[in-house]
């Protein structure tokens, strides 16, 4: 029965992946943020070539240059917000990077062209 869940669960994880809800991956904050994708998650880890005992910053990315007009995604940066997105809303959040104690900006853009 667990198998069956598995299996159930990869499925659909794959089919949402690749139905024009947006792409996501992870890059260092060294990389490029390539054209039409936004930063929605920001990680501060031992990762991206940092020495054990150093961390450095990891985002997460969405591709939204192929989602529909109406759609919504929540951001942590500003930077990169394609033409035909706006800002539409604003929150304070324990997210984006933040320390479990501090609060951090992330705003909602949506399509509308």
């Amino acid at each position: 029965m667990k198998t069956m869940l598995r299996i159930v669960c990869i499925i659909l994880f794959l089919s949402v992946s690749h139905s024009g809800l947006g792409q996501t991956k992870k890059i260092c904050s060294t990389q490029n943020i390539p054209e039409g994708w936004v930063i929605t998650g920001i990680e501060y880890c031992s990762c991206c070539g940092a020495a054990p005992t150093y961390k450095r910053f990891r985002y997460t990315i969405k591709k939204i240059s192929t989602m529909k007009v109406g759609s919504k995604v929540a951001i942590c940066s500003k930077k990169n917000i394609p033409n035909g997105w706006v800002i539409v809303g604003k929150t304070n959040c324990s997210c984006c990077g933040a320390r479990p104690t501090y609060r951090k900006t992330r705003w909602t853009i949506e399509r509308i062209d």
